[in-house]
């Protein structure tokens, strides 16, 4: 055991796969399947808003998911 600032911890949980990613995470109201899904209505013209109405969340959570800021770990 050795001492490490928060950053280093989180950092090390991350790298050892011990930090729960998207819907085991607990407080995600999507689901990894929604995620290929959000892409396609993207695809086809769907705004943001529009796309966060259908799914109950905000226009900045869908913006994330499309910039590939979260759920980095599911493959659409």
């Amino acid at each position: 055991m050795e001492w490490v600032s928060a950053l280093e911890n989180h950092r090390h949980s991350s790298k050892l796969g011990l930090k729960a990613k998207g819907e085991k995470q607990g407080s995600s109201k999507l689901k990894e399947s929604d995620i290929p899904k959000i892409f396609e209505l993207r695809k086809i013209g769907y705004s943001q808003q529009k796309i966060a109405d259908i799914f109950k969340v905000s226009q900045h959570t869908i913006s994330m998911v499309l910039l590939k800021k979260s759920w980095t770990h599911i493959t659409h």
